[in-house]
Parts: structure tokens; sequence; C-alpha cells
């Protein structure tokens, strides 16, 4: 088994590469050179030092030789035992960090991404449990995400993509997406965010698009892509 390194040791740009990882394999995307790419290059610009080609292919030698990740023979980007151990505690810290500005900052929703970014890497393990116990132990970040190591019960509840949800049939949301601050901001404003109801009201495949009723009962156009990374649930919260 692998020995995990101090989080010191590892940079900030090694830590976004393994938050990156984490995060795509969360979403059952292929940990592929490619899909990395795209993903370090949708962070917040502050945060893209390391993304040209040259520089992923040197970043991940080094994490290898660092036993953080294994590349495979068909180019996958694997995280080691060591690996997943500092990723889901970077995860862990981000999402703290998203909750954190959000519930006792004041921050608006669509810029906590960009903000917990700023801050997760300077948060030490001190400082971050003292920040849970102030909100409280939570679950869940802002955007709906598991925040890992929260030691609560895993939500079983059966998610979907909402492109996949029926029409006319009552959904909760569960999670939305958080890179584009853009999108956030359109969702903010038509309420599609977690916990909040909504249904699907036509599909539009030929358009590439669906329109779903919100929370206000009026109608949201929604592209597909968008669609097939916002999750919902058709049972409630908490139950």
């Amino acid at each position: 088994m692998d020995t995990p390194h101090q989080p010191s040791e590892l940079s900030s740009v090694a830590e976004n590469y393994l938050l990156c990882l984490y995060l795509l394999s969360e979403e059952g995307v292929e940990t592929t050179f490619k899909e990395l790419s795209n993903r370090l290059r949708s962070l917040p610009e502050g945060e893209r030092l390391g993304t040209s080609t040259s520089s992923v292919a040197g970043m991940l030698r080094r994490m290898a030789k660092e036993r953080l990740v294994n590349v495979t023979a068909s180019k996958e980007v694997v995280l080691t035992d060591s690996g997943a151990h500092f990723a889901q505690d970077m995860v862990r810290r981000h999402r703290i960090a998203e909750k954190m500005v959000v519930d006792l900052l004041g921050v608006e929703l669509h810029r906590a991404h960009i903000e917990a970014h700023r801050l997760e890497h300077a948060i030490s393990p001190e400082l971050l449990e003292n920040i849970v116990q102030k909100l409280g132990n939570p679950d869940k970040c802002p955007f709906g995400g598991p925040i890992p190591g929260s030691g609560h019960a895993q939500d079983t509840r059966i998610k979907i993509p909402l492109a996949k949800a029926e029409i006319n049939r009552k959904y909760f949301i569960d999670r939305i997406p958080e890179e584009d601050t853009t999108l956030l901001q359109y969702l903010v404003e038509k309420e599609i965010l977690p916990d909040n109801v909504i249904a699907v009201s036509e599909k539009a495949a030929y358009r590439g698009i669906i329109v779903i009723r919100g929370p206000s009962e009026i109608s949201v156009p929604l592209g597909v892509e968008v669609a097939n990374r916002i999750l919902v649930t058709a049972d409630a919260p908490n139950e």
C-alpha cells in the first residue's frame, strides 16, 4: 500500500490535478489525458497554471514518480491509494470552503466556486475542522456535491441526469454544475438549485434543448449538455 505524502509536499498545481481527477471519476467521466486537460482549463483563471499540453504531461510524470497517479496503456490517469487519499482531502477542503463563503461570509452563490479555489490550498487541517464545526458538519456543498469525510450516512436516493427525466413528473434537484460562472448566474436567477422542485415540460431534441418549469412556474430552457450535468431525484431530501 502507498505511504501518503504529507500535504505540505504537494504544490497547488498538483492539488488541482488531484481535485480534477477526483471530480471526473465522481461524475463517471473517463479520466483520460484529454478529459483531464479540459477540466483543468475550466478552473478559475488564477488556477490555470500547468494546463498546457506539455505542462500536463510533465506534471503527470512527476505525480507518477511521487506515486500519486498511474497512467495506463490506454492513457487513462488513475489515482493510486496515496493519490486518492489526498484527492479526497482536496475535495473536502474545496467543498467546505464553498459552504463557508456562502453560509458564513454571504458570498453570492455563483462566486463560491471561484473563492473556494483561492482558499482551499491554504486551509490547514486544524482550521478546516474549526470551520466544519461552525457550519454544523455539513454533508454537501451549496451545489449538492457530497463532502468526503463528513461521516453522514450515504445518500441512497437514485439520481439521474435531468436530460433523462420524464416529462411532467416532479423531481428534486440534487446537484448542479459549478465550474461555469455565467451558467451558475443563470441557474441561480432561474432558481435551478439543489433541493428545489422542477418538472420537464418539453424535450426538443432536434433543437438540442429541454424546457423545465422551475419553482416559480416559469419556463426555463436548458441545453441538453447542461441538462446532462444536473442531477435530479424523484425522492424528497432526507426521506
